[in-house]
């Protein structure tokens, strides 16, 4: 028997006819053509997917046939495609086959490949189209982690080649791919094909930076030894042909082979001049790797000599013929080609640079600006974005930066993006939505990614930053504590971590458990949290020491202090300073609010309105512009356009403490409560330290008769201000209505000695006396109460001062002191509401005298200064906040 006659391949008309009556059957519902689904498609994927729909298998599978048909083309000519594969061709242009890709380090690359090419097949070379070459067109930047201190058992002088060569040799993975290519290429019986198959392998694998290094380590042209290390990089006595064939023979080589074409079609994409002017299509790193993928192919290119960085093919254009002029083409795009020469150059420089470098780390800066220049474009357009409030388009032109600069834009932009996001759905500033409802959903992924970055430790000072107002705004208090004081450590200039960590300390004993760094800008931050936390002495004497050490002139320094001076109320000098900050400043905007807060407060109307147009000429787009024109309308007593302008400030900066105060303070004269109370706690949420939010709350819930809560608003508002007389005779009242009378008489009495303010402290204490009738006490505070009036030398009509003198002249008249009583009552008789009174005491006191009525020789103490509140008994003016603990309701 002999054998079966072999199978013989279908004619191509036979299998075109059967084309032909597929496309005239119908089409079942299940096969409608596929869409482009765009160029991240895998070549193999989208076999898979063609092989579903029967016209799509057809003429895939005849294209497929075509492929052993179609001649290779020469150098001048286009591919010699039959016109019946053109239109197998046209039937797929909708199926994802002539969109696919395929990626660099896939397993099955050259069965992707193959795909590829036999769709594309009448695609030509020198055709340089971004969108038309088999690899996904992406760049993946890894930071440079090599350690370069391990270099040190090398002689100081060595050659950069030798230490790129002792990096690799120290690296495993690259030390392996090393070694098992020199093994494959060395001897005198190297296998060619297999030496070209471990050289690939070794630039596919091995990390970019070993790589780079090991081809493109800079030599000093005199440097023979060097430059012989760097040319036998890719073992040219067994990669390259032994003779010098012809450059066109060499390239049709490659065409014929789907991954060596696919390479060459990359290398001509990404390092080919647009002009004469040599610029270039993309960027030099993908010029740079496509030139570096073509190592291992037919076209292995390599330096020319030891002494120069030229690169060339090893071919020669000898016997070309009429195809000398492409033939010479063809060897120009490696040996003359200005894009590949550059990016050989630069990257030449950035190793040299490398090796140049001082300290602990020589890599960083460099590597840095090295990724800061690879960024620059997509950072500048972001920036463009991010500066017109576009974060999230931003963020995505950001993303896949390497730069720290452009990563920390990234994470602000997403970040920011939620911020307003949760604004927008809050719908207003003072919307039914209370705190907690609302949330930046963006927090959790950004600490996430935050989280891995700071454990590998390659966040910046600004990436620490943002870490710790992440942390912040999830409650973490404690981590973004720790978070801050990193970044103080790492950018000690960055003033903002300085706030951000100045809004979590509570206490001054937190501040005694923080490792700051030893800076001149803690001296800063120590004034401005003294400052914060009312310790308004030691906030004074750090100024005034920065002052003297050099920061005489400093803008920022005297408004602080004025801030200071008037968060103890000092309002004349606090007025003083402002008006010298003013002179020295005439279009400073900052902490202009806090002036405008004590002109009103003094009810310097032509002064406010002077100050509320300059700052409209000046720019009346800021917060605190606003903020000032609320305060002059307030002052009119037009408090509808007040809270308007308030509103304002808080579009432009939702996050602005002073406005929701002074919002919630119109919103307290127009007798809305419930709005009051929410621009308070926004107040709040802001920034907890406030005591005027906490004092407003007090005296809005006071107005609703709620006394339990408005007595834990002023106790919150007294921790912060331990030493305000207004605190603590506002607990004493709530206390007086709970009927907590001890405790009331506590607060009243630690009231005048603190200083009281409103002078009501010690009326309000005699009051409690009277109710409690222990008239001696009482009489002891009205005598007080007078002598503080007439000693401060004020002109003022205080309302309760008749009561003082009514209640005396009753009490002396009781204690038979006539001439003490005959003095009260004579004062009575200056007012209206007491004079009726203070005459008929003097009618009885002139009556009993003349019965001969003797005056008691017991006198309960001297009449203008009380033995229980003389000098050696006056109490401290600095006292520590009360301890109301044990009463609270």
């Amino acid at each position: 028997m002999g054998r079966p006659p072999t199978p013989r391949a279908p004619p191509t008309a036979l299998l075109l006819a059967l084309l032909l009556l597929l496309l005239l059957l119908p089409r079942p519902l299940r096969a409608d053509p596929l869409p482009t689904e765009g160029r991240l498609v895998n070549c193999i994927q989208a076999k898979k997917k063609c092989q579903v729909d029967p016209i799509c298998s057809a003429a895939y599978h005849h294209l497929n046939s075509c492929t052993s048909s179609v001649s290779t083309p020469s150098p001048v000519q286009e591919f010699l495609v039959p016109e019946e594969c053109r239109e197998a061709a046209q039937h797929l242009k909708n199926s994802s086959l002539m969109s696919c890709t395929c990626h660099r380090h896939m397993k099955n690359q050259v069965a992707c490949l193959d795909i590829y090419w036999t769709v594309h097949l009448a695609r030509s070379l020198g055709d340089y189209e971004l969108d038309v070459f088999p690899y996904e067109d992406t760049v993946t930047r890894k930071p440079w982690k090599m350690n370069l201190s391990k270099l040190n058992m090398l002689k100081p002088d060595s050659d950069l080649c030798l230490k790129f060569a002792m990096l690799c040799t120290l690296n495993d993975k690259c030390d392996r791919l090393r070694k098992a290519y020199a093994e494959a290429c060395s001897g005198s019986r190297c296998q060619r094909r297999t030496c070209l198959r471990q050289l690939r392998a070794f630039f596919a694998k091995a990390s970019e930076p070993h790589a780079q290094g090991l081809l493109l380590c800079p030599c000093a042209p005199s440097d023979q030894g060097c430059g012989r290390r760097r040319r036998n990089t890719i073992a040219p006595g067994c990669a390259l042909p032994a003779g010098a064939p012809n450059c066109l023979q060499l390239r049709r080589d490659c065409v014929s082979d789907p991954l060596c074409r696919s390479r060459l079609v990359d290398f001509q994409t990404h390092c080919h001049p647009l002009d004469i002017l040599g610029t270039c299509a993309t960027e030099q790193s993908r010029c740079l790797r496509s030139y570096m993928g073509l190592i291992g192919t037919a076209m292995t290119p390599n330096f020319v000599s030891n002494v120069n960085t030229s690169v060339a093919l090893s071919c020669t254009c000898r016997g070309s013929g009429n195809l000398q002029e492409e033939c010479e083409q063809l060897e120009e795009s490696f040996s003359h080609n200005p894009c590949l020469m550059e990016a050989i150059a630069a990257k030449m420089r950035f190793h040299s640079q490398l090796f140049s470098q001082d300290g602990a780390d020589p890599t960083f800066s460099v590597m840095e600006r090295q990724e800061d220049a690879q960024d620059m474009d997509a950072y500048t357009l972001a920036k463009a974005y991010f500066d017109v409030k576009e974060y999230d388009r931003a963020a995505h032109f950001l993303h896949g930066c390497n730069s720290k600069k452009a990563y920390f834009l990234y994470m602000y932009s997403r970040y920011l993006s939620g911020e307003k996001k949760k604004d927008d759905e809050t719908v207003d500033s003072l919307g039914p939505l209370e705190k907690g409802q609302v949330k930046n959903e963006a927090l959790r992924e950004l600490r996430v990614e935050l989280s891995k970055k700071h454990q590998a430790r390659e966040l910046d000072g600004f990436g620490l930053y943002l870490y710790g107002v992440v942390l912040r705004k999830l409650d973490l208090v404690k981590e973004a504590i720790d978070v801050f004081v990193e970044a103080t450590h790492v950018l000690p200039l960055h003033w903002g971590a300085w706030l951000e960590l100045c809004n979590l300390i509570t206490d001054k004993e937190m501040l005694k458990f923080l490792s700051l760094p030893d800076t001149w800008m803690k001296e800063f931050f120590l004034a401005h949290i003294y400052t914060e936390l009312q310790l308004i002495e030691e906030a004074l004497q750090k100024y005034q020491n920065l002052i003297d050490v050099g920061f005489s002139k400093s803008s920022y320094i005297v408004s602080q202090i004025a801030v200071a001076y008037h968060n103890i109320r000092d309002i004349d000098k606090a007025l003083s300073i402002f008006n010298e900050l003013r002179k020295q400043d005439p279009y400073r905007i900052e902490n202009m609010d806090t002036f405008s807060n004590l002109l009103y407060v003094r009810s310097m109307k032509s002064e406010l309105s002077y100050l509320a147009h300059n700052l409209c000429e000046i720019d009346k787009y800021r917060v605190e512009t606003c903020c000032v024109i609320g305060n002059y309308y307030s002052l009119r007593s037009q408090h509808e356009k007040a809270a308007l302008y308030f509103q304002r400030a808080l579009k432009l900066n939702p996050r602005y403490l002073g406005a929701w105060t002074l919002m919630g303070h119109e919103y307290m004269e127009m007798k809305n409560t419930s709005a009051a109370i929410q621009a308070y706690r926004h107040a709040i949420e802001v920034n907890k330290r406030d005591y005027r939010a906490w004092y407003g709350l007090g005296q809005t819930y006071e107005i609703l008769k709620m006394p339990f809560y408005c007595l834990y608003y002023y106790r919150r508002a007294h921790q912060l201000r331990p030493n305000d007389s207004r605190m603590l005779v506002a607990l004493g009242e709530c206390y007086e209505k709970l009927n907590q009378l001890v405790e009331a008489k506590k607060c009243y009495w630690r009231a005048y000695a603190v200083g009281d303010v409103e002078k009501m402290a010690l009326v309000k204490l005699a009051k409690l006396h009277e109710q409690l009738t222990e008239s001696e006490q009482a009489a002891q505070c009205y005598i007080k109460y007078i002598q503080d009036i007439y000693s401060c030398g004020e002109i003022v009509e205080h309302l309760e001062e008749s009561t003082a003198f009514r209640y005396l002249a009753q009490y002396y008249f009781k204690c038979k002191l006539w001439d003490e009583a005959s003095t009260c009552a004579q004062k009575c008789c200056a007012f209206n509401d007491t004079r009726e009174e203070g005459k008929a005491l003097l009618r009885q006191i002139l009556q009993l005298r003349n019965q001969g009525e003797t005056p008691s020789t017991e006198m309960p103490a001297p009449f203008f200064l009380p033995a229980s509140l003389s000098a050696n008994n006056t109490p401290t003016r600095r006292v520590s906040p009360l301890n109301l603990s044990s009463v609270t309701p």
